[in-house]
């Protein structure tokens, strides 16, 4: 993502010499390519470590071993919950196809956390974040997030969800959509991939020392009846040594 200690020098000095905050978020947990919404149980991918890369593309990388082993496709239902959660709003968006807008500070963290994909196509055309090419200084920061989901629109077409700070505009606009339709075959440089995983880590399976000794005393009779001491294999069976 980026450099977490970078990040909080900029919020301390932001706070001193200016006196914004930015508000927090909710249950939320930053692992710096991934960040935890503990109140869902699930981790969620930096989207910009995805951008100009299709459903398909991404969609073959889930396996064992592969890039992205562990994590599959969020869908727009997850990605709702985990807005309205962790950021306290009630955006009434529960799924594919519907949208929120308000002014609200929680979106621009939402976006810090995720990754601004406008961003990242800004640099990856110019080498400058998308306010440096425009001027623009907090607060007044445009930033969004925009990225593939799960739920098909059409056939050869995903949903995508877009999280938006938009505090450059004169009436300033954030808000959160899960409407526009994406083809899977084809990479955008603003388009990335949201991506989820369970954080519940499922226990090894073991066996239990009484199976383990019962399987070798098994194994141990099976042994003597194959080398002739049908005897002593008897006396195993009863308990009698």
């Amino acid at each position: 993502m980026r450099c977490k200690r970078l990040y909080l020098v900029s919020a301390v000095l932001s706070m001193f010499f200016s006196g914004a905050t930015h508000a927090a978020l909710i249950g939320v947990q930053d692992y710096g390519d991934y960040f935890t919404d503990t109140s869902n149980g699930l981790d969620w991918y930096d989207v910009t470590l995805t951008v100009n890369r299709s459903y398909d593309d991404i969609s073959t990388k889930f396996d064992l071993n592969e890039e992205f082993a562990g994590w599959r496709y969020a869908t727009a239902q997850e990605l709702a919950q985990m807005v309205n959660s962790t950021t306290g709003i009630a955006t009434g968006v529960t799924g594919a196809g519907q949208n929120y807008a308000g002014e609200n500070e929680q979106f621009y963290e939402l976006t810090e956390l995720l990754g601004s994909t406008i961003d990242s196509y800004a640099q990856a055309l110019t080498g400058f974040s998308y306010d440096e090419i425009f001027g623009l200084t907090a607060p007044a920061n445009f930033d969004f997030t925009y990225g593939l989901l799960a739920d098909p629109f059409s056939v050869g077409t995903r949903f995508a969800g877009q999280i938006l700070d938009n505090d450059a505009a004169a009436v300033n606009a954030d808000g959160f959509q899960i409407l526009n339709q994406f083809r899977e075959d084809l990479p955008d440089l603003m388009i990335g991939s949201y991506l989820v995983r369970s954080t519940i880590q499922q226990p090894p399976q073991t066996i239990q020392e009484p199976g383990i000794f019962a399987l070798f005393g098994l194994g141990l009779i099976g042994l003597l009846f194959f080398t002739g001491d049908k005897k002593r294999a008897a006396s195993l069976r009863s308990g009698k040594y």
